[in-house]
């Protein structure tokens, strides 16, 4: 292979890296939002039931 060749994979293969990590990232900040609703929602449920004596 010429070096441009080996130059040109290289910048593909960080870009698709870039890529992944990015969507990794933001699959796992939809999941954590997920999981803060569900529990902002038990909180609001617990915090108006009545006082156990």
């Amino acid at each position: 292979m010429e070096p441009f060749s080996w130059l040109l994979a290289a910048n593909i293969l960080v870009w698709l890296g870039l890529g992944g990590y990015t969507l990794f990232l933001s699959r796992q900040q939809q999941r954590l939002c997920k999981r803060l609703q569900q529990l902002e929602h038990t909180r609001r449920q617990t915090s108006s039931l009545p006082d156990k004596p």
